[in-house]
């Protein structure tokens, strides 16, 4: 309990200094340099996960085996891969500096490239603080990473409204916090050797298979983006992101908290004992979506006065527009990404969950090719939304026939529909004149409908835990 607290406060707290940040950009950059910040963010992002998501899959696995005098000879190829990596990937985005030079200047282009070797090391080190089991010092790197970008990035956009600046300050920042973080020690120690050598092509042979799916999921995100910029232009690139990233921080942050916190209990059940495992999976996805729907049901509901809050006043509009389709097609990846898609990873099927990232990248595409003419930065969203949800059905399909069944408990499901509904007519019932104070009455009266109908059904028997734990504590006052 105390690990889910922690990882929870690990995502939750970074989360809402993101929603500052965002707020900061929106009103400081214009829509078109959003927008730019955008691409540039989710290049470097796509980049870092093509090339160096095969080092860190790698560790992840390998770092239960490697203890004692071992851990070094992980740890040396892990660092030897980062740096190799690291360097092919500067080589593989330089040519397209010219691209990206050419209409927006060479500043943001090599802005751009500067981003990917900070990112890249902060993944590593968050690797290296969950594999660890170190959630304290997990939350600490996950809050200088975010604080980075409210001071890196959101101030140097209120002093100077300089998109170059701001990427070149939040690539500075990345890199020196996960370089205090551990990574400068790693690479101080670095050697050298044989084994090293034959550690890192262990490694690639482990890794690179997990890469090509990781590629495909990440690769939707960076497509949505570039295909707006293709088709449209650099503000309905900012007015998508804007809306996006808002559900985007929130939702994906809360279910990767649970996920993290879950995983290994369910590593523990499936290699015990296959009849402990469909409990904890059934309990664990009623856990997730009790979490993620009333996120995505407020979200929804409370679009207008959110873009108002959060988002500055030239991308309002549309991000409005946005965030409910956002806000459906984040709680389906969510469902997919944290908990269909364990399937794969119980069964070490990769192929399954490559080939569904593969059709899914295809669908989007093509719905983004027909949408975004017609709707612009909603239309990218709806595409988003299709996408994931082809996606979560395959996922679904897929793995109960050709990996592990992921089982989830009816009863708590409708209990959590009649939950949501409830909160998002609560939600519909209220209103008020200005931003704030209706983001605040939305917020409460949704939040209260939602857990006074959880009470009453109580899809995870909290009352009947509770009168246990009361009917043994009466029995051993009586005994005493």
């Amino acid at each position: 309990m105390r690990d889910i607290t922690i990882y929870v406060a690990a995502r939750a707290f970074p989360a809402a200094l993101t929603l500052a940040s965002l707020a900061l950009l929106t009103r400081y950059l214009s829509p078109a340099d959003f927008g730019r910040y955008s691409l540039a963010i989710s290049l470097a992002g796509f980049v870092n996960v093509v090339l160096m998501s095969w080092n860190l899959q790698a560790f992840y696995r390998f770092h239960p085996i490697y203890r004692g005098r071992r851990a070094a000879l992980l740890r040396n190829a892990t660092v030897a891969g980062f740096l190799i990596s690291a360097a092919i990937g500067v080589l593989v985005v330089m040519p397209l500096i010219p691209l990206f030079a050419r209409d927006w200047g060479w500043g943001y282009a090599l802005a751009t490239v500067a981003l990917t070797p900070g990112l890249a090391g902060l993944e590593l080190m968050s690797y290296r603080l969950n594999t660890a089991a170190k959630p304290v010092g997990y939350f600490a790197l996950q809050l200088a990473r975010t604080v980075g970008n409210l001071v890196a990035g959101g101030l140097v956009a209120y002093l100077t409204n300089s998109l170059v600046l701001v990427l070149l300050s939040i690539a500075g920042w990345w890199s020196l916090t996960a370089l205090f973080a551990g990574l400068g020690s790693w690479i101080a120690r670095l050697e050298v050797a044989a084994e090293h050598r034959r550690m890192i092509r262990q490694m690639l042979a482990y890794g690179l298979p997990l890469t090509a799916a990781s590629a495909l999921i990440s690769a939707v995100g960076t497509l949505d983006r570039f295909m707006l910029e293709a088709l449209t232009n650099s503000r309905t690139v900012g007015e998508f992101a804007a809306g996006m990233d808002l559900v985007q921080f929130c939702l994906g942050a809360m279910g990767s908290a649970i996920s993290l916190a879950a995983y290994p209990g369910l590593m523990a059940a499936f290699s015990r004992d296959g009849e402990e495992l469909k409990p904890r999976l059934e309990r664990y996805s009623s856990v997730q979506i009790a979490v993620i729907l009333p996120l995505a049901v407020g979200f929804a509901l409370a679009a207008e006065p959110l873009s108002k809050v959060f988002v500055g006043q030239g991308l309002q509009p549309q991000a409005a527009a946005v965030i409910p389709w956002a806000s459906a097609a984040i709680f389906l990846g969510v469902l997919k990404g944290f908990y269909l898609d364990l399937s794969f990873q119980l069964a070490r099927w990769t192929v399954g969950s490559t080939l569904v990232a593969g059709i899914m990248v295809v669908i989007v595409a093509v719905l983004n090719f027909l949408l975004i003419p017609l709707r612009g930065s909603v239309g990218t969203a709806q595409a988003s939304l299709g996408g994931f949800a082809v996606a979560a059905v395959l996922s679904y399909v897929l793995g109960s026939r050709h990996a592990v069944v992921m089982p989830f408990c009816v009863p708590d499901l409708v209990k959590l529909a009649i939950a949501g509904a409830a909160m998002a007519l609560a939600m519909a019932s209220v209103t008020a004149s200005s931003p704030l104070p209706a983001l605040l009455v939305k917020g409460l009266a949704g939040g209260v409908a939602y857990v006074v109908i959880l009470i009453a059904t109580d899809p995870f028997e909290v009352r009947k835990t509770a009168r246990v734990i009361f009917s043994r504590a009466a029995a051993a006052g009586r005994d005493a």
